[in-house]
């Protein structure tokens, strides 16, 4: 309904009527609210009191509809009468009647009407049909499914085999056709599956294909063995067949390539100048026995002293006991630097040669007297080992120390660390 314009309530040609219609109003609405409390005081717990409509309505809080339809604007609380006193007008509400009961006008039990949640529609969830599959006759159950492993080509005489392409299968028997074979499973073409060439599990190495029954190499690659490699990509067969480049190496274009600090020797091996014992400072440049490499000079061996050509050891030498050119008296040996009598030499240290030297680490007397390592090698653990210098390291671990040389050891008077084969360091 439209209400009228909101009327000027300071005019001054009808204050004292609309007060006192509005005077009327207010109480009419007090004494209904008064005699609704009293019903419901005397009530049964179960009856509602509810106006004739049966709706509940809240009080109107701010208007006061007048007997000429107009409406006049409360002030929030209290109604100011003709006499100029302030009435409060009871501004509370009414409980609806959606609140989840709903109160029937003849006195009944309230029902709730809405308990506020809705089920829902749909889980999203759909139980799983634990319905056995059942076949019949002579049919079986492969992946869930009913088949006929008498003529089903793809389960043969049973579940999940497959007379592969062009293959029929009859009485659970792989029958092939058009030129193949039946190899396991399935119907090949010995002709051309690579799997399968010339004969059943006749398999073609990588970089090859099968014609006519023979595993032929791809253009790009050459046989080298039973196999087919890129003689100018493959380190182990760089340029040709059994080229193998360095460690560290790669091949290009089939040549080797050293990494940085390292030169490639005519063999095409990548050499360390600085640390290779067996190219000193130069391709080709060896060092002796005694001696290892450093800082591409050839020198003696950690704890061997150079005397007159030749690398010897102070601490065992009888002719340079202690010092270059300091000899034991005959019948004595020389025992940490010093003469002492032959039963002071005890294991494992041995007499060779008139020296009492450590067989676990004399690399003239390794493991026995007279067992010398060659240049490249250490006496460990009474074992002659190999070793190269760790390429690219400065510490231990080294990425370097790879394959048979995967132990990095820093022994004293090496220039940097070394790898080895042995499976400990000295």
């Amino acid at each position: 309904m439209k209400r009228s314009a909101r009327p000027d309530i300071q005019s001054p040609t009808r204050p004292r009527r609309v007060a006192g219609r509005l005077t009327a109003t207010v109480n009419r609405h007090i004494l209904l609210l008064a005699l609704g409390s009293t019903l419901a005081a005397c009530a049964p717990e179960t009856i509602s009191l509810i106006p004739n409509d049966a709706a509940l309505v809240p009080v109107d809080v701010g208007f006061v509809t007048l007997d000429d339809g107009a409406s006049v604007p409360v002030d929030v609380g209290f109604v100011t009468l003709g006499d100029g006193a302030s009435v409060p007008v009871d501004v509370g509400f009414q409980e609806p009647a959606d609140s989840g009961a709903v109160a029937p006008i003849d006195g009944g039990v309230v029902t709730p009407s809405d308990t506020g949640v809705t089920p829902p529609s749909d889980t999203g969830v759909t139980p799983p049909s634990d319905v056995p599959v059942t076949c019949s006759g002579a049919q079986i159950v492969c992946a869930n499914a009913c088949v006929n492993p008498a003529t089903d080509a793809q389960n043969c005489g049973r579940c999940g085999r497959s007379c592969g392409a062009g293959g029929t299968c009859a009485m659970g028997q792989c029958t092939c056709g058009g030129g193949a074979v039946l190899c396991n499973n399935g119907c090949v073409n010995l002709g051309t599956d690579r799997q399968n060439c010339g004969r059943c599990g006749n398999q073609c190495s990588s970089g090859s294909t099968c014609v006519a029954g023979a595993c032929v190499c791809d253009p790009s690659a050459v046989r080298c063995g039973a196999s087919c490699v890129n003689v100018a990509t493959d380190p182990q067969n760089c340029g040709g067949c059994g080229q193998q480049c360095a460690r560290g190496g790669s091949c290009v274009s089939g040549r080797c390539v050293c990494p940085t600090g390292t030169v490639a020797d005519p063999n095409g091996r990548c050499v360390n100048l600085a640390a290779d014992p067996l190219n000193c400072g130069a391709l080709g440049n060896r060092c002796r026995q005694d001696q290892l490499c450093n800082a591409g000079r050839c020198a003696c061996r950690p704890g061997l002293t150079e005397a007159m050509g030749r690398c010897v050891d102070l601490q065992t030498s009888p002719q340079n006991c202690g010092a270059v050119g300091r000899a034991c008296p005959n019948g004595q040996l020389c025992v940490a630097g010093a003469c002492a009598p032959v039963d002071r030499c005890a294991q494992p240290s041995r007499v060779c040669s008139g020296a009492c030297v450590n067989l676990l680490t004399d690399t003239q007397n390794c493991g026995q007297c007279g067992r010398v390592c060659q240049t490249n090698s250490l006496c460990i653990d009474g074992q002659c080992e190999d070793y190269l210098p760790a390429t690219g390291c400065t510490t231990c671990p080294c990425m370097a120390c790879v394959g048979d040389f995967d132990t990095c050891c820093r022994p004293a008077g090496f220039s940097g660390p070394i790898c080895t084969e042995a499976g400990r360091c000295m």
